[in-house]
C-alpha cells in the first residue's frame, strides 16, 4: 500500500499538498529536454515520464547520472521540450 503523506524524522506524518503528489506516471513519448551545453552547442535528454500530480499538472522527468528522476525544468542550463519526431514512413493526417 503507498502512502500520500511524507514523514519527517520526529514530526508528524502530514497529507501532501495536491501540487506535490503524483497520482500517476505515464511513458515519456519520445519528447526530450535540450540543454545548452555553451559554445553554441545544445544536449538533449530523454524524458522518461510524464508525473500526474494530484492538480492535474504534468512534470516532465529525465534520469540524472546516479540515476534519480528529476523535473528538467529546474536545470539552470534547461532551454525547453522537444516533442517526439515522427518516423519517415508514418502515415500523416490528412486535411479535412
Amino acid at each position: 500500500m503507498t502512502s500520500n503523506s511524507r514523514t519527517t524524522a520526529g514530526a508528524s506524518t502530514t497529507p501532501l499538498p495536491a501540487h506535490e503528489l503524483v497520482v500517476a506516471a505515464l511513458p515519456g513519448g519520445g519528447w526530450q529536454a535540450e540543454f545548452d551545453t555553451g559554445e553554441h552547442r545544445t544536449e538533449r535528454s530523454p524524458i522518461v515520464a510524464w508525473l500526474v500530480h494530484a492538480d492535474g499538472d504534468l512534470e516532465p522527468a529525465i534520469l540524472d547520472r546516479a540515476g534519480i528522476a528529476e523535473d528538467p525544468r529546474e536545470i539552470a542550463n534547461f532551454i525547453g521540450l522537444t516533442p517526439p519526431t515522427p518516423a519517415p514512413d508514418a502515415p500523416q493526417a490528412r486535411p479535412a
